[in-house]
């Protein structure tokens, strides 16, 4: 049985595991042809077929094939025009495509690696992915989709900042023979998210540990625009390309020709990544004097549209510089608050890392690297090269699968009942506190304000509101009502003739709810065994969401 450890790009896939025996960490491809697999998958309507990575991206815009991808970030999207546009529909959901995705990757490792099969799966997700309803059950819907696979015994997600600190952590261990314990700030650039994350490590030899300290970043699906990355800086620069050169008017919409177009401009961007370098520096000027200067050509519906530098550089300055910048500066005034040296390049327990495959691009790193002041030979900086900063986050999750490292929970956002006092007023008595220090599976009780276990009366509908809330103040929580379906589930937990209880909360590894009721009599003061009820897609147990 292997351990696997698989980074879930929305662009690209890479496996990979850690050999026990060598001390080594491998990158499992599924074609054997590279590391990067990419994220996409072909059905041939008429053999009824899959393919997927390099030989499903030669079927673009060929009759008879449906052309999936983005499917990662399209996980629990309740947009159907949005998923509509990208070829999704009731036959095909998103999470169809990446459960048959990634049962092919984890079956080509099973088998690359003669394996009678997968004892534990680590999979990561953006850490963004906890900052929002609608987010965290994605996560929760990705684990559910390898856990129905049945190649894994244990499938646990986390987030990718942290799989990669876990990386860096262990390879400083290797190459300097020593531990890291200090601070890294991990700036996670994609195709669909920008993941900023501070982290801590501490610990000495297999006893390190991964602690999320503060998360920032940008990810949402909107517009018709898939996340805020790469994806929609590519597919920006195509479509403002088509439009100058006369062949669409504004709005038009997408098909296979439209993304087989962005496809050719991906290829180029990969391939001629030193001269779209060499050119920015060169001119260091505005998109109107790189108007003149062709990147390239790519074909659509038939005719060639030119993509100019200058295009290029205006499309970056509109949607991602801007996005890049607040998101910097919101790390910025919380590592200030804090006292952490990050504009110190002669300290060595503080690194910046910059990994994810739109963090390679020119423009990306010319915009951090001017914020903080880095110059060659920082100390901030780890010595991996480009590809090792590729593979660190499924290293580091293949690192993780091992127990070669541990990430510390922490709550990823507060959660209770929501309870009034004798006057009415409402009481914000959470049982798990955002940012709190959390054990997998251990319940935390809701607690009155002296800090003692507080008493339930559910007569009369006692679960009938709830409360979770993403940051620290109160005012940001939201009011969450049970549908029928969890009415339902609630309603035989309560046992005694008081109709009193203790409610508590519990998180597994991850990061899947669990609601804990146990009967408590009023008289005795004894409580009852706490009944489990697992809560895997929050979306799906409650109809209203109030602000």
């Amino acid at each position: 049985m292997i351990n696997l450890g698989i980074d879930f790009g929305s662009t690209y896939t890479l496996a990979s595991v850690y050999n026990e025996a060598t001390d080594n960490l491998e990158a499992v491809s599924p074609d054997q042809t590279a590391n990067n697999f990419p994220s996409i998958v072909a059905y041939s309507e008429k053999k009824d077929k899959f393919e997927f990575g390099e030989a499903s991206k030669l079927r673009i815009g060929k009759p008879g094939y449906r052309i999936f991808k983005n499917f990662k970030m399209l996980i629990g999207e309740k947009d159907k025009a949005l998923c509509k546009e990208r070829g999704y529909d009731d036959s095909f959901p998103a999470e169809r495509i990446a459960g048959i995705f990634l049962k092919h990757i984890m079956e080509k490792a099973v088998s690359r690696c003669q394996s009678d099969g997968i004892d534990n799966l680590v999979i990561c997700v953006p850490e963004i992915w906890n900052d929002n309803l609608r987010r965290v059950d994605s996560k929760n819907i990705l684990r559910n989709i390898c856990e129905e696979t049945g190649l894994a015994r244990s499938v646990t997600v986390v987030s990718e900042p942290a799989a990669a600190s876990a990386y860096f952590a262990y390879d400083y261990q290797c190459s300097m023979k020593t531990d890291f314990n200090g601070n890294i700030l991990m700036i996670d650039y994609g195709g669909g998210t920008l993941d900023l994350t501070l982290t801590n490590v501490s610990g000495h030899g297999s006893g390190v540990e991964i602690k999320v300290l503060e998360r920032c970043g940008a990810g949402e699906n909107e517009e018709k625009q898939i996340g805020k990355a790469s994806v929609v800086y590519m597919e920006s620069v195509v479509r403002r390309s088509i439009i100058a050169a006369g062949l669409e008017e504004e709005g038009f919409e997408p098909d296979d020709g439209f993304f087989l177009a962005v496809f050719q401009f991906e290829r180029f961007l990969t391939s001629e990544a030193e001269r779209v370098t060499d050119t920015f520096i060169e001119f260091e000027s505005t998109p109107e004097d790189l108007d003149d200067e062709e990147f390239t050509e790519i074909e659509y519906k038939d005719d060639y549209v030119t993509v100019t530098f200058g295009t290029m550089l205006r499309v970056y300055n509109e949607l991602i510089a801007p996005v890049l910048s607040s998101n910097l500066d919101h790390m910025c005034r919380y590592m200030t608050d804090k006292g952490y040296p990050f504009m110190s390049n002669a300290v060595d327990n503080f690194k910046i890392v910059l990994v994810g495959g739109f963090g390679n691009y020119y423009l990306v790193k010319k915009q951090i690297d001017e914020r903080f002041r880095i110059s060659s030979k920082d100390k901030r900086s780890f010595t991996q090269d480009q590809g090792e900063r590729e593979k660190a986050i499924a290293f580091g999750a293949a690192l993780l699968a091992n127990k070669r490292i541990r990430i510390r929970s922490t709550a990823p956002y507060s959660i209770g009942l929501l309870t009034r006092d004798v006057n009415g007023k409402v009481q914000y008595l959470y049982a798990i506190r955002y940012k709190q220090d959390i054990e997998p599976d251990t319940i935390y009780y809701q607690n009155k304000p002296d800090g003692k276990k507080a008493i339930i009366l559910t007569a009369g509908g006692g679960f009938r509101e709830f409360i979770i809330n993403f940051g620290d103040n109160d005012s940001t929580a939201l009011t969450l009502t049970p549908n029928s379906e969890l009415v339902r589930r609630l309603q035989n937990v309560v046992t005694n003739q008081y109709k009193t209880a203790t409610v508590g909360f519990s998180l597994d590894t991850s990061g899947v709810l669990s609601l804990h009721v146990g009967d408590y009599d009023m008289i005795t003061r004894a409580e009852g065994e706490p009944k489990q009820i697992k809560l895997k897609a929050l979306k799906d147990m409650f109809d209203t969401i109030v602000l």
